[in-house]
């Protein structure tokens, strides 16, 4: 049974190169690509220090529940830790996981949670990767995605916390 997230309830990081290995072994066989699109929460150490921890946890449910709705039948949705989440698209070409990153980007932006002074504002970074044309491995296609999220983080946007 696979492991789950305790706060989130998605499929939790150390599940992910195993089902993506798995993925990346059936689209050899089918010749059909897999997309990874990573988010990365900004502002997260910042809303935690504002409105403390019980806050920036309803913020990372939130997330996880965003990540759920926006996500295609067929996507998969892990937390990796910290603030990074990661939507698996088996099937799914590079053009239509752009989009899909795209659309979770704009999701999370229009998230609002509650806090004692009102309403937190969320954004994320995200970056893209398909196999095979841009890795070849689990974890390379992981690495690919995580440049790409770094090179597109808006400047303001802390850095990862986890």
């Amino acid at each position: 049974m696979p492991k789950l997230d305790p706060l989130t309830g998605l499929l939790d990081g150390q599940n992910l190169e195993r089902r993506l290995d798995a993925l990346l072994d059936r689209a050899d066989d089918s010749g059909q690509p897999v997309s990874l699109v990573i988010a990365d929460l900004g502002g997260l150490k910042a809303i935690n220090v504002a409105f403390g921890r019980e806050a920036g946890d309803r913020v990372l449910r939130e997330v996880a529940n965003t990540l759920s709705a926006t996500a295609p039948e067929t996507g998969l949705c892990f937390r990796l830790g910290g603030d990074a989440f990661v939507l698996l698209l088996p099937g799914v070409a590079a053009a239509a996981a752009a989009e899909a990153a795209d659309s979770l980007r704009g999701a999370i932006a229009r998230t609002r949670v509650t806090a004692e002074s009102g309403y937190i504002a969320l954004r994320a970074s995200t970056g893209v990767s398909t196999y095979p044309q841009d890795a070849q491995t689990a974890r390379s296609i992981l690495r690919a995605a995580d440049r790409r999220m770094q090179a597109s983080r808006a400047p303001g946007l802390d850095s990862p916390s986890g």
